[in-house]
């Protein structure tokens, strides 16, 4: 039966059996990107905690540092705004 569902040419039964596969994919996805949130910030909760007791010298960001970041920003502004252009069929801009 399953078989006979996937190489079937019916728009209807393709749409089914797409969205029964990939549901399964985007509720662990979901899963996986909370416990990777709520890992980063319990790290990071618990560095600032532990250099807020501790009496050590304070953490000097390197310059490099502040370019990636804006080199990321930048980087994901530009994406955005030529999803956005592709969205409204407008191929020159980009």
């Amino acid at each position: 039966m399953k078989e006979d569902l996937l190489h079937r040419q019916d728009k209807e039964t393709f749409q089914y059996t797409v969205l029964k596969r990939y549901k399964n994919y985007k509720a662990m996805l979901y899963f996986f990107l909370m416990g990777a949130t709520l890992m980063f910030l319990s790290l990071t909760f618990m560095y600032f905690m532990s250099h807020l007791s501790t009496k050590e010298a304070t953490l000097k960001m390197p310059v490099l540092f502040f370019v990636n970041t804006f080199i990321l920003l930048a980087s994901s502004i530009a994406v955005e705004v030529a999803q956005a252009h592709f969205r409204n069929d407008r191929y020159e801009p980009y």
